[in-house]
């Protein structure tokens, strides 16, 4: 369609048609993990009428250097996890501040602590205060049935 001209102009909703995907977060998705490949070099453009811009990398020519950035990198780009476990008065202060007594965040503290700080899908947390407001949202609806 493009005449094989090498970078190119690209409508997301045409894309999203023609590759049957009817969900913004899986094109956008898709299109970061092309370009973290290496596979494309995507440059996204703000206005709508203008369209974004897709290079498709060429792996057989070595007369670009881009290329070369590309082709040790890995398929999927590895997501670091800063998790460090935390203190005990540090869960009860959190309990505290939203009003529980220091025997919840002792059981919240006990409960992770015994399964490795993971979670139930066995993966490693990543945020004790997201499991901390899940923990506390149990309580209060288990609280209110009773």
């Amino acid at each position: 369609m493009n005449r094989f001209q090498n970078p190119f102009r690209i409508c997301r909703e045409e894309v999203m048609n023609l590759s049957k995907i009817k969900s913004l977060a899986t094109y956008h998705k898709c299109i970061r993990e092309l370009h973290c490949a290496g596979f494309i070099i995507y440059s996204p453009s703000y206005n709508p009428y203008r369209g974004s811009s897709i290079e498709i990398v060429d792996f057989e020519s070595e007369e670009k250097g881009k290329n070369k950035l590309f082709q040790n990198q890995k398929l999927l780009p590895k997501e670091e996890t800063c998790f460090s476990v935390p203190m005990i008065d540090e869960v009860e202060r959190y309990f505290a501040e939203r009003g529980f007594l220091p025997d919840e965040a002792d059981q919240f503290y006990s409960f992770y602590h015994s399964v490795n700080w993971k979670l139930c899908n066995k993966k490693p947390m990543k945020c004790w205060q997201s499991a901390a407001r899940n923990w506390i949202s149990k309580v209060k609806k288990y609280q209110s049935i009773t």
